[in-house]
């Protein structure tokens, strides 16, 4: 028997799609440079040039490996490389902002939680939503599609076990894999499908190790196959060389700025809900392992952290809607908490200006005529307004100002937590005194005035 068509499900869909072509379209209108050729993206761009010529492979190692968009826009738009970049990587964004709302569904969110936590991975500057329309040739957005399209296949085995639902890992693990090599993060975390960790009466799905290794084994084979083209790369950069190179120059306290940077303030209250994180990771240590390949990544795998840390964004944002909807009353009990949360969310994910071209020249503060021009210079580069692009990430730009950010993070992460703790306390007062008999209250309010 088919499944009664839920108009209140639909229609909030209907309210993401409508979400994501707006939030689409403000990028793109304050977004001031559209970076096409540089760095990875130079690599991408002239890769793709030469399959479609069909000359030899000579662009950089291992971006030639992740052959899925390349190959597409290649193909599909040959003449106009660049458009065919930005086109597929939005559609895939758009996917990928579906897939999140359906996750946090799986996970019974509400409906409103599961709009703003989609809104708030789209208004993220570092998310594809917003960051296409800056850096269009890089592979990543399809990547996170089907990863997080892989995170639900999971979950629904985890819930009960059917070799349909194994097959369409298996062809997701494998399809995801030519985008980008660390898809095979999804089926790594599925052999940990049915541990769990300390004590639980919930049932478990029976997943046959068979099950559990043939995503593995797609997802190996189709980095292999990705491998086997014929190309004469230029230079090959060293996974391991890398590795040690970050390992030894990324220092440890870069990590949590890197959090705040690619999630927001917000994710304060995930940190503050802990005991929820404890308990849904310890019942689904998939996830775990998932989230400590992108950690991992993120710490020795690049030097653009913050990109690998979004990976991990279905945890963060699941974490952080059940903290809301556990802390909703404290929330919204003063009106200016909650819009200091609002602003200092808004200025971390650079709502209000677009992402800087990277080239343009900077002026020293020894430079600059006036007070008045250095202290907006201070402001730019504590912010990154419209320059001083390298202080956007947490390994490049200035460590001063890196250090400040953070210190300004944990700042309002130790307020916001001291309110939360305020407020619950003052609760337990409430409800205590709600308790006794109207005589003791009376008596109690009136020795306590």
């Amino acid at each position: 028997m088919a499944e009664r068509f839920d108009v209140r499900e639909a229609a909030m869909y209907a309210f993401v799609v409508v979400a994501f072509v707006l939030i689409s379209m403000y990028s793109s209108s304050i977004q001031s440079v559209t970076v096409t050729r540089y760095m990875d993206g130079d690599e991408y761009f002239a890769f793709t040039e030469q399959l479609a010529s069909g000359t030899t492979i000579r662009a950089e190692a291992p971006y030639i490996y992740r052959v899925g968009l390349p190959w597409l826009v290649a193909h599909l738009y040959p003449q106009d490389i660049a458009f065919g970049f930005r086109l597929l990587n939005t559609v895939a964004a758009f996917a990928g902002v579906l897939l999140l709302v359906l996750w946090l569904r799986g996970f019974a969110i509400s409906r409103g939680l599961s709009i703003l936590m989609a809104i708030l991975y789209m208004v993220q500057w570092v998310g594809p939503t917003r960051f296409v329309p800056y850096y269009p040739t890089y592979v990543d957005p399809p990547f996170i599609a089907f990863a997080f399209l892989g995170l639900i296949l999971i979950h629904k085995i985890w819930m009960q076990f059917s070799w349909t639902k194994a097959a369409l890992l298996v062809v997701a693990s494998f399809i995801g894999s030519l985008f980008r090599e660390t898809m095979i993060f999804i089926p790594l975390s599925f052999l940990f499908v049915t541990v769990r960790l300390g004590r639980s009466d919930a049932p478990r799905a029976r997943v046959p190790m068979l099950a559990r290794a043939l995503p593995l084994v797609a997802s190996i084979g189709s980095v292999v196959l990705c491998h086997t083209q014929p190309a004469q790369p230029r230079r090959t950069i060293s996974m391991i060389d890398n590795a040690v190179y970050l390992f030894e120059r990324k220092p440890l306290w870069t990590l949590p700025l890197a959090v705040f940077i690619t999630f927001g303030p917000i994710v304060t209250l995930a940190v503050y809900e802990w005991r929820t994180g404890k308990s849904l990771l310890s019942q689904h240590v998939y996830l775990l392992v998932y989230v400590l390949g992108c950690a991992l990544t993120g710490y020795i795998g690049g030097h653009e952290t913050e990109r690998y840390f979004l990976w991990a964004a279905p945890l963060v944002y699941l974490l952080v809607a059940r903290a809301i909807a556990s802390n909703r009353e404290s929330l919204l009990h003063s009106a200016w908490v909650f819009m200091a949360l609002v602003c200092a969310q808004a200025l971390s994910a650079r709502v209000f200006w677009g992402i800087p071209d990277p080239s343009m020249e900077l002026s020293g503060l020894n430079e600059m005529p006036d007070a008045a021009t250095k202290a907006a210079a201070l402001i730019n580069r504590l912010l990154v307004i419209d320059s001083f692009h390298g202080n956007l990430w947490s390994y490049f730009g200035s460590r001063p100002f890196h250090v400040l950010r953070l210190f300004l993070y944990a700042a309002f992460s130790a307020f916001l937590i001291w309110w939360l703790e305020r407020r619950k306390s003052e609760q337990r007062h409430e409800a205590s005194r709600s308790t006794l008999s109207p005589a003791v209250a009376r008596h109690t309010a009136n020795f306590t005035e």
